[in-house]
């Protein structure tokens, strides 16, 4: 379970009444201007699932208790004093190929450290070292003082100090109690894991809230922090990391030791103690039993339901709801933007190139339930809001609709034109190569030319038969092949006066015209029910119309006409073509 939090990673935003200015917190090296990239705006930070931290923050700010923060964000729960001094297994090292353990004193009389290898005991100082390696299903411990090394394997190796006097340091991470362990990981390598007591030598070390808040949320986030770890100690040893917990956000942060003087940490300390006793603290709890206490450093406006991010079952205290203090202006994440490299985002979906990315779905907390990518020959690929927040190293699935970068043609994102998709097929192709200073000009009335060499290239380019038979169009014009091709394939027989009008912008009903002829190889289609755009009755082309909006290539406007005599854009003719690709 993903655990954002505030002091490691960053925090929130918004997307109810969406800001989209503000300070940019980019997750990734801006792409060179000629990588295609997506841009990506949100707001929030983290799963979303649970307590707001800056929602607390913004609580305790308003004058709100810790148990009114808690019951705010976990619904139906009480906050109850239970016992939490069990010990607490944290992996601090996972997997590694070998760790060094080393101490200095932090009080006088520290310093020493002693490692248990099987029946051997190995006393070591802050002038020695300790080496951890895997040996086959066991570890092998090298302790080195001076130019003497001593050596002795075993199935662990276990690592005691002077509590308070001496720091242990694991691979440089400085722990001032409790105890450890290094023993094989399963996958390979070891795993380093501290044993500490919960009540304190654990949520002591908790670093999930700058310490300086007011102390009404940092109350609640260690009751939060305190719930998480008990449930975790509850279900006992993971085989997978000999641990309960790991000291990441992939569990919750465990810090190394702050030093005696760190400002603001006998604040946090006293809210770790806040309503409990030497043996106790208090905890969040539905129907007496502990609750899964997720949380993340902010929303994006309504926080999530669990289902919706982690999947499994809906839990009754994990429903998705209001959190407007998520979206005070104090949050530095309550809006942000990022740009993703295509590449990258290509690889998340499993595509060769991305050149649509649609939201399909939203949850009921406002957050992307899944997002369909699109590929230029039309493959597609979909994956939940909460896998592309993690493929695409997002700061929150609060994404409004992500926007191309710099694509196909430089004038061609999605944000110039809703044709993004079909240009850059048309593109992938080699139906267009577009203007001469590498523009496409989405916007541009399409000319009769220009249309003969789109339909040309994408019927493959075939063997012209003969010459154009046009009296404006003769064999040294620019596309005196593509346009005799037309005329051979009974396409186009030109204007009445015999001219082709190579230069003349085309109309819609033209086009509808010009594609039912290429797509039935120069027959006129049979009479089909008249579709029901209310401006096509007795036009010209009515029959072409009817055929080529029967054939899913157009929807017209949005109004229910279909404007037959307007010019017909550059971006529309793309579009026509793209969704006749197969039938090509």
């Amino acid at each position: 379970m993903v655990v954002r939090s505030v002091r490691v990673a960053g925090v929130g935003a918004l997307l109810s009444g969406m800001v989209l200015g503000g300070g940019s917190l980019p997750a990734h090296a801006a792409p060179t201007a000629s990588e295609p990239s997506w841009v990506f705006s949100g707001s929030g930070f983290g799963h979303g699932v649970g307590m707001s931290q800056y929602g607390a923050k913004a609580m305790a700010d308003d004058g709100k208790s810790a148990a009114q923060i808690l019951k705010y964000y976990y619904r139906g729960i009480s906050v109850d004093r239970v016992r939490d001094d069990q010990m607490v297994h944290v992996n601090v090292a996972s997997s590694r190929s070998s760790v060094t353990l080393r101490s200095s004193a932090e009080r006088s009389g520290g310093g020493a450290f002693t490692v248990t290898v099987g029946s051997r005991t190995l006393k070591a100082s802050n002038r020695s070292s300790v080496k951890v390696v895997r040996s086959g299903s066991k570890v092998k411990v090298s302790h080195t003082l001076g130019k003497k090394t001593v050596h002795a394997t075993a199935s662990s190796a276990e690592v005691t100090f002077d509590d308070g006097k001496t720091l242990l340091s694991i691979d440089g991470k400085k722990y001032l109690s409790g105890s450890a362990r290094v023993v094989p990981a399963s996958g390979g390598g070891v795993h380093a894991v501290m044993k500490v007591r919960l009540h304190d030598q654990y949520l002591d070390n908790v670093a999930e809230m700058p310490w300086s808040w007011p102390a009404a949320s940092l109350q609640a986030q260690a009751a939060a922090a305190r719930g998480y770890a008990l449930r975790k100690v509850n279900r006992g040893i993971r085989s997978a990391c000999e641990c309960h917990v790991h000291d990441s956000t992939s569990d919750q942060v465990f810090g190394t030791y702050p030093g005696a003087g760190a400002y603001g940490w006998d604040r946090w300390k006293a809210a770790v103690r806040s309503g409990g006793t030497s043996t106790t603290g208090m905890v969040p709890r539905y129907r007496g039993d502990l609750i899964d206490a997720v949380y993340s450093s902010s929303s994006g406006g309504r926080t999530q339901a669990n289902e919706d991010v982690f999947g499994g079952r809906p839990l009754p205290y994990l429903r998705s709801v209001n959190d407007p203090y998520s979206l005070r202006a104090e949050n530095p994440r309550r809006s942000w933007r990022t740009t993703v490299p295509e590449a990258k985002v290509a690889s998340a979906f499993g595509l060769p190139d991305v050149v649509a990315v649609e939201i399909t779905r939203r949850t009921t907390g406002g957050g992307v339930a899944e997002v369909v990518a699109t590929s230029a020959k039309g493959k597609q690929a979909s994956m939940t809001g909460e896998q592309m927040r993690r493929g695409l190293g997002l700061s929150s699935s609060y994404v409004v609709s992500p926007i191309k970068g710099p694509g196909p043609f430089p004038d061609v994102t999605q944000a110039t034109t809703d044709f993004t998709r079909a240009i850059a097929w048309l593109k992938s192709e080699g139906i267009t190569t577009g203007y001469a200073d590498g523009t496409f000009g989405p916007k541009h009335n399409i000319s009769r030319e220009a249309m003969a060499a789109f339909l040309y290239r994408a019927a493959g380019r075939p063997a012209v038969k003969s010459a154009p038979d046009f009296t404006d169009v003769d064999s040294s014009s620019k596309f005196a092949k593509e346009i005799a091709w037309l005329q051979d394939e009974r396409i186009t027989t030109g204007f009445a006066d015999g001219t082709f009008g190579p230069t003349k912008r085309i109309t819609r009903e033209a086009m509808a015209a010009f594609m039912t002829r290429f797509l039935l190889e120069g027959r006129v289609p049979d009479a089909t029910a008249p579709y029901e755009f209310s401006d096509v009755a007795g036009t010209q082309f009515e029959d072409h119309i009817a055929w080529i909006a029967d054939q899913g290539l157009t929807t017209g406007h949005a109004d229910g006409t279909f404007r037959p005599k307007s010019k017909i854009t550059r971006e529309a003719m793309a579009a026509f073509l793209y969704r006749s690709r197969n039938m090509l």
